[in-house]
């Protein structure tokens, strides 16, 4: 099959959506790939064999400014649509795989006008996400990306789609809740591809393990991702362990109230912020550590929703302490691959990283937590998965 997947951000990167390309590539299909594309980033591209990129160039500024306006004006859709059409025109599609639900109606639109499949990946409870991100509190973020309009958008089209992915079991059941059709669900987890990731043996080749007690979480800085947790939990972890660091390798909103809390808190000496890292430069941070943590809230949001770097973690042989939002708590309890603790409180973070000092459990969750990995959570049972979906959707479009 010829399959066009549309995607509303600039590729690369995104881990999720090359994975899923490649996957398709080795059973046989061809992925075009439409993306944002900005700067001097090429019009089209040859990304891998037979995987080719497609780009809607546009000033980032512009974007940013016009992109919010999805769900109460014509314009962005209009844009993305008439892309699409021009672009397509001697492609031969033969099915539309939309990520996430923003450009949901362009690539229905795109997908019925063909009379093609039209699958829809939702890589989150895109709805929930606005009751948390910061960028959708303010006045002028309510108005444009209004809850209920969204709900009611991605309702409509999770119906109208043939298939629908969704990233986690507990997401698969607030949609059998609202009564649509089981059948067209299938869970593609955020799993990790074993053959683009570095191994353990090579990372730990690659750097020696700091002499302090380190703490690590790598990812976004949002409000609902519980890094304020964390921090007020160490006065109570140095207080057992003085020796101790937490590391936070990432960026995002909370950034500068999370710089203060720490000055605040006197915690300049043992708390560190690095910033952004390149996706080739994670296995180093986590292999410095001792434990690694996922301390988010309990949203409706991460309730639904499962990190990459849950698995990152767990590969590499460390110990997770995670939040007991459902899909964390359900992962790592079906590992054991480290410990939960009640989500939002400090003192329970506390208590569960200090269980952590001794080496010999660090060891053995560890290596718990890298077996599942190798056997049960990798890319080779989640893409499985999706290139099953598109042999039934074949299948359904030849009446076998």
């Amino acid at each position: 099959m010829n399959i066009g997947m549309v995607l509303e951000v600039p590729f690369p990167p995104d881990v999720r959506v090359e994975n899923e390309a490649r996957a398709l590539v080795q059973a046989g299909h061809t992925i075009h790939i439409f993306s944002i594309g900005f700067g001097n980033n090429a019009r089209r591209e040859k990304f891998a064999e037979h995987i080719f990129l497609y780009r809607l160039k546009m000033n980032r500024w512009l974007y940013n400014k016009i992109r919010v306006s999805i769900l109460r004006f014509p314009f962005y859709n209009s844009l993305w649509l008439r892309f699409l059409k021009k672009i397509s025109t001697n492609l031969h599609l033969n099915a539309v795989h939309v990520h996430d639900l923003p450009l949901a109606k362009v690539g229905k639109a795109l997908a019925d006008e063909k009379e093609i499949p039209f699958v829809l990946d939702l890589h989150e409870n895109y709805p929930a996400g606005l009751k948390v991100w910061k960028h959708t509190q303010n006045k002028f973020g309510r108005y444009f990306f209004d809850v209920e309009r969204w709900s009611k958008y991605e309702n409509k089209y999770v119906r109208e789609a043939d298939k629908v992915i969704v990233v986690t079991e507990e997401a698969l059941e607030r949609f059998y809740r609202i009564g649509i059709d089981p059948k067209k669900f299938v869970v593609v987890s955020n799993t990790l591809n074993l053959d683009y990731f570095c191994s353990p043996q090579k990372a730990r080749e690659n750097n020696l393990r700091q002499t302090r007690f380190t703490i690590t979480y790598v990812g976004g800085f949002g409000p609902h991702r519980g890094l304020k947790v964390a921090i007020k939990a160490m006065p109570q972890i140095l207080s057992n362990v003085p020796q101790t660091r937490l590391v936070l390798v990432g960026d995002g909103s909370d950034r500068e109230e999370l710089i203060k809390l720490v000055t605040n808190l006197q915690l300049n000496d043992h708390v560190e912020i690095t910033g952004w890292a390149r996706f080739n430069e994670i296995p180093n941070y986590i292999a410095k550590s001792d434990v690694c943590i996922i301390p988010y809230l309990s949203t409706e949001h991460t309730e639904t929703t499962i990190p990459h770097k849950l698995f990152q973690y767990m590969y590499l042989k460390k110990p997770v302490v995670v939040s007991d939002c459902r899909p964390l708590k359900r992962i790592v309890n079906d590992a054991d691959a480290g410990l939960v603790f009640k989500a939002g409180d400090s003192e329970d973070f506390a208590r569960v990283v200090l269980q952590l000092r001794t080496e010999e459990l660090r060891r053995e969750l560890g290596m718990h937590g890298y077996q599942a990995v190798i056997k049960r959570y990798n890319w080779k049972n989640d893409g499985s998965r999706l290139v099953e979906l598109y042999k039934n959707l074949e299948l359904e479009k030849s009446g076998g």
